[in-house]
């Protein structure tokens, strides 16, 4: 499967650079946006968009260190909702936010936690790049922001049960979105992104957390994300839509209290997956639309092989 995702991204560009049949004008096709992809900044000085997402993440297997999927010890849901809310400050630079509530359940629904807030993040987005080269039309976007810990991540019932990590973390992110005439009467909008996120500073946890269940000391590592999207009009309101994704984190070092310092940190592992998540937008107007879909965890190594149906309304103002 990574193998194929591979092929389809590389596909993706390709078909991003060389397509002849790319326009320079703005389109009057509808779209929400995908699932999994990141929008840029809002054209209009003083326009909001807000967009609510609702989903429930449902895991009862897990990819082990070498790919293998097997069975959890445990099921667990998360029930989850996020709602997106942007601003533009000027025709290129918007700010925006996602905080989160979340209800976490397991074993059968005899242990549950919840409604709890996530970490919360607030991004810049800046448009540096909008121009034409004949035909073909890139918009560009840059994303700076900082992600606050708000959630719950020690002294918890279960690790499962955390929204949070515990740490102040600096975002960065690049992405990319073209557009594409099809002929009669179908359009392709491609997105590419690419995004990181650093921890910043080592967190002390207490009890149970989501790094483990003793107290300590967490230096956390960095997590990156890559992906595309393609959304493919079948009309003038509906859309088909595709994210494939590839997340990697670098993993944790972990010290327990009580641990001298000759003796050896406990490294927590890296994790890869990758996602696809495959949707159907239904837009009744310019401003509002409605996408629901499911995300999937297809491949990975040591990370939980969910399921995410989710949908989410998009509005702009």
């Amino acid at each position: 499967m990574e193998k194929t995702a591979k092929i389809l991204v590389t596909t993706l560009v390709v078909f991003l650079i060389f397509c002849p049949s790319a326009y320079g004008e703005s389109s009057d096709q509808w779209y929400t946006g995908s699932l999994l992809s990141p929008s840029g900044a809002l054209f209009h000085k003083g326009s909001v968009a807000i967009e609510p997402y609702f989903s429930a993440a449902l895991s009862g297997d897990n990819f082990d260190a070498s790919g293998e999927k097997r069975r959890a010890s445990t099921y667990s849901r998360h029930i989850v909702n996020n709602t997106l809310y942007k601003c533009a400050l000027t025709d290129t630079l918007s700010v925006q936010t996602l905080p989160e509530i979340a209800l976490w359940q397991s074993e059968g629904m005899r242990r549950h936690s919840g409604p709890a807030i996530g970490d919360l993040p607030v991004d810049a987005v800046v448009r540096f790049l909008d121009i034409h080269f004949g035909r073909l039309h890139p918009v560009f976007n840059l994303f700076v922001g900082v992600g606050f810990p708000t959630g719950r991540y020690d002294n918890l019932r279960a690790s499962s049960a955390a929204t949070g990590g515990g740490a102040y973390v600096g975002r960065f992110a690049l992405t990319e979105q073209s557009s594409y005439h099809l002929g009669a009467g179908h359009e392709l909008r491609i997105r590419l992104w690419v995004n990181a996120r650093q921890p910043l500073g080592r967190i002390r946890v207490h009890g149970t957390s989501t790094y483990g269940s003793r107290s300590g000391r967490v230096t956390l590592g960095m997590t990156t994300e890559a992906g595309a999207a393609v959304e493919l009009a079948i009309t003038h309101r509906f859309v088909f839509a595709l994210d494939v994704d590839h997340d990697f984190s670098a993993g944790s070092l972990y010290r327990a209290d009580g641990a001298g310092e000759s003796d050896p940190v406990r490294r927590l592992s890296s994790s890869t997956s990758w996602n696809v998540a495959p949707a159907l937008e239904y837009n009744w107007s310019p401003r509002f639309g409605l996408i629901a879909g499911v995300s999937m965890v297809v491949s990975g190594r040591n990370t939980a092989a969910s399921t995410v149906p989710q949908f989410a309304f998009n509005a702009f103002f």
